[in-house]
């Protein structure tokens, strides 16, 4: 069970990162470069369908990192909350968390939240080297 749950919440968290990265540092740049007749056309049908695959792929990952938290912690023992693995990973939950704020702030602003936008990304990035460290500790 915990095997299927890890790579549940590992591939969930990769399409959420790498499509966070893609939307980031490539298409909403490129959706810029091309000017307005393209964006025009094309950004609604790209801010119609990203927010719901994210928002799946966003709630996903939470879902069984927190179920996967519980089962490592022993019931969310504040012990394990304490430890510097288990402290690096809560922190890092807490910007998975985070991002998907940001994430939801992203969509509601469609094309004017790159802002928002890059703060998902920096958060993703954060919480992965955090829950890489934290479990190597």
């Amino acid at each position: 069970m915990m095997i299927a749950l890890l790579a549940i919440h590992v591939l969930a968290a990769a399409f959420w990162l790498g499509s966070t990265l893609l939307l980031v540092g490539v298409v909403t740049p490129a959706l810029a470069a091309a000017g307005p007749d393209v964006a025009q056309h094309f950004a609604p049908q790209l801010f119609q369908r990203v927010p719901r695959a994210l928002g799946v792929a966003g709630a996903t990952t939470i879902l069984s990192g927190l179920w996967l938290y519980w089962i490592v912690s022993g019931g969310f023992n504040s012990g394990f909350a304490r430890s510097t693995g288990g402290g690096l990973i809560g922190i890092g939950a807490l910007c998975g968390i985070a991002a998907v704020f940001t994430g939801i702030i992203t969509g509601r602003l469609q094309e004017r939240g790159r802002a928002f936008a890059v703060a998902s990304a920096a958060l993703l990035v954060c919480a992965l080297t955090l829950m890489i460290v934290g479990s190597r500790v």
